[in-house]
Formats: structure tokens, sequence, C-alpha cells
């Protein structure tokens, strides 16, 4: 039972600093001038159940004021991404400090997965249940569900078998902060353009006549968007990584020879109207940094599947 409660201990601290971070009185902090944010800590200026936008206008600063069951997330968007850093540095810390061999229970080889420099462990792949082999799959990613509150965040663990990909899809208006528990993974990101330009316009004027340009040698969709790659990172246990509504928001991973987990902190969770899309890279002939992403269909070859790890379980019931 101490083994357990040791195992937990890490886990149920992270998710009281997410709930603290996404509760009520502290969604106002994302809308609060900057000079509230100190330290990487949000202290909260505005009444209870209330939050205060403030805007720079020709005759100084406006403030709105509006009740928090008002609050749409989808307003994550119009917060610049240095703040966003500093209102979830409780969170990034949090994960810093996950034990994830103890989160895990973790077994040390000799050879393996990285656990930390000079550290391995056997993978978890092959110990969730159901196996994947019931699905008819070789080998899939697999979801371990933690804890989720409806339009605030969700956590969960994602196992990658050895060499497993995980395809280019995006993160609509949301913050993620991603921590490895073990293993290595290669991540392609790209930035979501935010502000296109005239001719970005014109473009998308041309695209909704239903008609199609040619980029490299092929012709893009009236429905992609414009995007700018990013330098391919190589993550290891423990890095921390996170992304924003603009600043990343789109990557893929492939995992390294032994195999990856990664505990994610999605702010706020994908649900009926905020849906995972996959994409496929359409190269821009003009500038080798920019692309255009075009919406598809889940890859065939992809799979994931959610399952149970006996080591680790929900913690629904601490957030009720």
């Amino acid at each position: 039972m101490r083994r357990e409660e040791s195992r937990n201990e890490a886990l149920t601290s992270l998710l009281g600093t997410v709930g603290a971070v996404t509760g009520d009185n502290a969604q106002s902090y994302f809308f609060q001038s900057p000079h509230h944010i100190q330290n990487g800590l949000a202290t909260n200026t505005a009444p209870n159940n209330s939050l205060t936008e403030t805007k720079q206008t020709g005759e100084g600063k406006e403030h709105i004021n509006q009740t928090s069951d008002q609050l749409q997330y989808d307003e994550l968007e119009s917060v610049d991404p240095k703040v966003l850093e500093q209102f979830v540095e409780p969170i990034w810390n949090a994960l810093v400090n996950i034990d994830a061999e103890k989160m895990l229970a973790l077994e040390r080889t000799d050879r393996g997965a990285r656990l930390a420099e000079g550290m391995n462990v056997r993978p978890i792949h092959d110990k969730i249940t159901p196996p994947q082999h019931e699905y008819g799959h070789t080998s899939c990613v697999r979801y371990l569900h933690i804890a989720e509150k409806e339009k605030k965040y969700s956590i969960g663990v994602f196992v990658f078998p050895p060499h497993a990909r995980m395809p280019l899809h995006d993160h609509p208006k949301m913050c993620v902060l991603s921590r490895v528990l073990y293993g290595d993974l290669t991540k392609d990101s790209l930035d979501i353009d935010k502000q296109p330009s005239s001719r970005q316009s014109w473009l998308s004027s041309i695209f909704s006549s239903h008609q199609n340009i040619g980029w490299a040698g092929g012709k893009v969709p009236a429905n992609s968007k414009r995007a700018y790659k990013r330098e391919t990172e190589f993550l290891q246990a423990p890095d921390v990584t996170m992304l924003f509504p603009f600043k990343g928001n789109l990557h893929e991973f492939i995992a390294g020879p032994n195999g990856a987990a990664i505990l994610d902190v999605l702010i706020p969770p994908y649900d009926d109207s905020r849906d995972c899309t996959f994409y496929d890279v359409q190269d821009d002939e003009h500038d080798p940094r920019a692309c255009w992403i075009i919406p598809i269909e889940q890859p065939e070859d992809f799979h994931c599947i959610s399952g149970n790890y006996q080591h680790l379980r929900s913690h629904e019931d601490e957030i009720k």
C-alpha cells in the first residue's frame, strides 16, 4: 500500500497544481496585465469569480469585467506565448519533479529505454492491457488516462513501442506540456501562421473560390493553411516540452529503438468542438521554411488505443 501511495504522490501533486492553475479563479490570470504575473506565478488581483481583461486603447487602458463562467478557452490564442509560459510554469515544474521510475514502477536494466543519464529501464508497452494483438495490430501507441476536467484540462500518458510513429496532428487553441518519462523520440513541429500576409489573403480568396494553385509541383486544396517548419528536436527522458495555440501547435513523434512514454497535460482538452486533425505537408517552393498543411483522414497505419496499466490508476475521483 505504501509503495502505491509513493507512486501516486507525484501525480497527486501534479493534479493539484494543474487544478490550481486552471481553476475558476485562476482562469482570469490569462487576461491580466503582464505585471500581474511575477516570477512565473500568477497572482490574482481580480475579485473572486471574475476576470479583468486589460486592453490598450488610444485613450489609455480599458478594463472589461465578466464572470468566469463566461470565459472561453478559445481566447488562449490571443495570449502572448511568453505570458502563457509564465502562467503554466508551476505545471512545468511539477512535470520536472515527476519520479517516472516510481510512477510507472519501472524496472532498471543494463540496457533498455533511457530514464536519465546513465540509467535505463524496461519499457512497458507490452504490459498494457488488453494486449494490442487483440485489436489486430502488431504495433500501436497506447493511451493511459489519468484525469480530465471538462473544458479545463486532460492528463494522460502515451506509450510508444519501439519506432512507433504518431503522425502530424494539431491541438486547436490549446496549450500542451509534455514530459518524457522514459525513452527517446524525434519531434517535428510546425508553427501555424497567425497573421497571413496580404498575398496569403489573396491566395485564400482563390482557395475559397474552389480553385487550386500549384506549389512545389502540386496543388494545394482549398482548406489548407500556411505554416512554418521548426527544427527537428531530439527528446529524451527526462525532457519537458511545450506547445502553444500557434507556436509549435502541430507536431509528430517517432519513438527510438526502445520506445518511449510521454506524460501530457492538455489545456483545455480535446472535445466535440475541439477535435484533433491530421495533416500532410506541401512545401512552398518560394520559401524553404514555409509550407501548406493539408487536412487528411487519420492515417490507416496509425492506431492509438486506450488501455490499462496495473501500476497507474485513474485519478478522476480526486477532481470531482
